[in-house]
């Protein structure tokens, strides 16, 4: 079977849905700033990766992306895939029959060949929104275990999907996203990399932004002295929030349960995030070994 997370990396013929501009339950997932949405069938799971949305089965040895695509027209994207999808490095999928151009919003088709270099079928159903949303199912498994199963599930899960006017998010819920589930750190007269942040500094402040609304918030100074603000009667510090202050400007908004309220302004200027001013290094739980204490 081929490798997911291999196989998700080398998906960049496709426009990569953004992901952190999402609501979703356990089963119903919907795209407001994309203006789509679509379920979840049962014995199946779902989880975002930075170049789609894939989905998995304890039942299934294959598995299913959802994509954005850069096309609005069916009959050009018809040409592009009769070519085939070759991306090296091990991944080539050619028609393996006839692709169908159903009306002026759906295609579908067989295709064979390569993932992560591994022989692999998989069946593509290509789907359109009023607002030229364009979006592709990929059911894909290995070529020993691949079934008619595959084909099923793409056209359930095809129909499942429901197109509206885009529903652009405020600069407020960006931040939000952006800042869910994240460390923020910043080192006192140090320039913040990858490397050990936590050895040669004068003082270090860590804040941990839990999606649940709770924070976590440290500052440690290389006397020796170390401060640290929580509670015993609820989850980390206080909580935190993103707001607009009286002048408009954006700021994040630390409620300790004390009663305290701090405010941060927030920048976010060439992928780096400024708190006041100051840079902070932001990383997630895709880093372990900085990832924000959220249990």
């Amino acid at each position: 079977m081929p490798d997911l997370i291999s196989y998700c990396s080398t998906l960049i013929w496709f426009l990569c849905i953004p992901l952190s501009l999402y609501t979703q339950d356990e089963k119903e997932i919907v795209y407001k700033n994309l203006g789509f949405q679509f379920s979840i069938p049962d014995e199946w799971e779902g989880k975002e990766t930075e170049a789609a949305y894939l989905l998995t089965s304890p039942v299934e040895h294959g598995f299913v992306t959802i994509s954005t695509l850069p096309f609005t027209n069916m009959v050009e994207l018809k040409k592009q895939l009769t070519s085939g999808i070759n991306r090296g490095n091990g991944f080539f999928l050619a028609p393996a029959d006839q692709i169908e151009v159903i009306g002026e919003n759906l295609l579908q088709g067989k295709f064979s060949g390569m993932i992560n270099y591994a022989p692999t079928i998989a069946y593509i159903i290509v789907k359109s929104g009023m607002q030229e949303q364009m979006i592709m199912i990929m059911a894909a498994d290995s070529k020993e275990n691949y079934s008619y199963r595959y084909e099923l599930f793409a056209n359930e899960l095809s129909e499942s999907f429901k197109f509206f006017n885009p529903q652009m998010p405020s600069i407020v819920d960006e931040y939000k996203s952006m800042l869910n589930d994240t460390k923020l750190t910043f080192v006192e007269s140090e320039d913040l990399s990858d490397s050990d942040i936590s050895m040669g500094h004068k003082e270090k402040t860590t804040i941990d932004l839990c999606s649940q609304g709770y924070f976590n918030f440290y500052n440690f100074r290389s006397d020796g002295m170390a401060s640290a603000f929580s509670t015993n009667k609820n989850k980390g510090a206080g909580q935190w929030d993103v707001i607009k202050d009286d002048g408009g400007n954006i700021v994040l908004q630390l409620k300790y349960y004390d009663g305290e309220v701090s405010y941060y302004s927030i920048e976010y200027i060439n992928g780096k995030i400024y708190l006041d001013g100051d840079q902070y290094l932001k990383t997630s739980d895709a880093n372990s070994k900085y990832k924000p204490d959220c249990n």
